[in-house]
């Protein structure tokens, strides 16, 4: 059966993304609206815990007193708990919590912040570090949250991926002309410079949300599509070899 179930505080809440959890369970994060002490409304993040049945087994804020915060993606560690990455105060932060939702530190990178560059994705590295796409530079830290590099690629990063050698798989956009942005994919070493860079369009729009290596090693690319003169987006899959290349498929 589907289920429906509401969850909030006694204010106006939003989420912007949800993952399972080893448990069974899910968290999901996002923002909430809080008042401040000069009675103007203020963004504090967002994180909700479920069990496997879909009860609330906690939910907590974290935010400052008179900041700004908000909540875009968060994955479960390894080592127990979780990492959430967003914004606060004009940067792009980096949220580590326990398994009870328990604030261990948060820290702020020094990529800028805001409604065009706030940080979107964040996955954990094989050393134990964080990988922050922010649709500006791609950002490392280590697993304390202070920063290791940031690398500019020319692309405006939506997902990354580490790949077996240490390297990275990064996707996203690039503007090419007013009203048309291609897909870009850029593949890294690991300290994030570029090694090669591919964009993928035609005329309008295409946006890539999402890649994923293939057992091929090559790379599958997800997202969207908007044509000149069309009202309606359409669904955008790219497949790859391991250099990026697009092959015609052999009939």
């Amino acid at each position: 059966p589907v289920e429906l179930r509401h969850f909030g505080t006694m204010s106006s809440d939003e989420f912007f993304a949800g993952r399972p959890t080893s448990d069974g369970g899910c968290v999901f994060i996002g923002n909430t609206y809080v008042m401040g002490p000069d009675n103007i409304s203020r963004l504090d993040l967002l994180v909700t815990k479920l069990d496997d049945r879909l009860h609330t087994e906690w939910f907590e804020t974290y935010g400052e007193l008179m900041g700004m915060e908000a909540g875009f993606d968060i994955r479960e560690v390894s080592s127990g708990g979780y990492i959430a990455v967003g914004y606060g105060d004009g940067y792009v932060r980096l949220t580590r919590i326990d398994s009870d939702g328990a604030l261990l530190w948060e820290s702020d990178t020094s990529t800028p912040a805001g409604g065009t560059d706030p940080g979107i994705t964040v996955v954990e590295a094989s050393d134990g570090g964080f990988v922050v796409t922010t649709r500006g530079p791609l950002v490392k830290t280590d697993s304390t949250g202070t920063l290791l590099w940031t690398s500019h690629l020319d692309c405006e990063a939506r997902c990354a991926r580490e790949l077996p050698d240490g390297g990275f798989i990064v996707c996203g956009s690039v503007n090419v002309e007013p009203g048309n942005d291609d897909a870009c994919l850029v593949r890294t070493d690991s300290s994030g410079n570029p090694i090669w860079r591919r964009t993928f369009g035609e005329s309008g729009t295409e946006v890539a949300y999402c890649v994923q290596p293939t057992p091929d090693g090559g790379f599958v690319l997800t997202g969207f599509a908007l044509r000149p003169g069309r009202s309606h987006t359409e669904i955008l899959l790219i497949k790859t070899d391991s250099a990026g290349m697009v092959h015609a498929p052999v009939e």
